[in-house]
C-alpha cells in the first residue's frame, strides 16, 4: 500500500474543490462533512494530522465497523464513500465517479 499522505485539513479542501469542479451539488459535498469532521477527532485522538489510506482503513474499522464493503447499510455506505474520496485523492490526486451506470444490453445486427 503506498504510504504517502496529506495534512488532513489540506486534503479535504482539494477534495471538496474537486467534487465542485466535478458538478457535484452542495448537499451531495456536505453529507461527507460531518463524516471528515470525525475523521479529524480520530486523527486528533491518535495524536495524527497526516491523512493516508492506512489510517483511513483503521478510521472505519474503529469508528463504523466496516471491514468490508458489502451489505452496508446507506450510513454505512456514505461513510465509507467519504473515506474514499480521500483516499482516492492521496493515491492518485484526482477524484473518481461512483456514479452507478445501468448495464444496458446491446444487439448487433449485420446488414
Amino acid at each position: 500500500m503506498n504510504q504517502q499522505g496529506l495534512e488532513l485539513s489540506e486534503l479535504i479542501n482539494k477534495v471538496k474543490l474537486g467534487l465542485e469542479n466535478a458538478k457535484y451539488s452542495d448537499l451531495c459535498i456536505n453529507g461527507f462533512v460531518p463524516i471528515w469532521n470525525h475523521l479529524r477527532d480520530y486523527l486528533t485522538r491518535n495524536g495524527e494530522t497526516i491523512y493516508t489510506a492506512k489510517i483511513g482503513i483503521n478510521f472505519l474499522e474503529a469508528e463504523y465497523g466496516i471491514t468490508v464493503y458489502k451489505k452496508l447499510t446507506e450510513r454505512n455506505r456514505r461513510c465509507a464513500r467519504a473515506i474514499n474520496l480521500l483516499t482516492d485523492y492521496v493515491l492518485h490526486g484526482m477524484i473518481f465517479s461512483r456514479i452507478r451506470q445501468e448495464k444496458r444490453l446491446t444487439t448487433h445486427s449485420s446488414r
